[in-house]
């Protein structure tokens, strides 16, 4: 009776272990292959945020969105890039943050270019953030 029970807990730990892994290796959805939700400037973004953050958290929190701007910072970490849109606030933009495997694709990207990104909105922190984003058109 204790062998068969510890086989199960075995077995059990084995799969949970599996499915961790699983969870670890799997790669968030590419934003850019999906519909875009909403479309604005960045000036037009953050003046939604800086309006009422309930509200906007109401329409655009896990929203595909697609903003154009100028770059103000290009950022490297091991997870991936980060670029800064400026916008009319000198206090707030937009952080666009990209994996990994599109840094071919940023490595043309040079402050002050005007570019548009389209990325899933995950709120706002002094700045309204984007994830998993990808440059369009660039």
């Amino acid at each position: 009776m204790k062998k068969r029970l510890l086989l199960i807990v075995a077995l059990l730990l084995l799969a949970a272990l599996g499915y961790g892994i699983y969870l670890f290796t799997l790669k968030a959805p590419v934003v850019a292959q999906g519909e875009t939700d909403f479309r604005m400037s960045t000036d037009q973004l953050v003046a939604l945020y800086e309006q009422n953050e309930d509200s906007a958290n109401r329409k655009l929190l896990n929203q595909i969105i697609e903003v154009r701007g100028a770059v103000t910072t290009v950022g490297q970490d091991s997870t991936g890039t980060s670029i800064q849109l400026s916008s009319s606030n000198p206090m707030s933009g937009v952080n666009c943050r990209f994996d990994a495997s599109i840094n071919e694709k940023l490595r043309r990207i040079k402050t002050g270019d005007t570019i548009s990104v389209k990325g899933k909105c995950t709120g706002f922190l002094i700045d309204v953030n984007l994830s998993n984003c990808d440059i369009l058109g660039n």
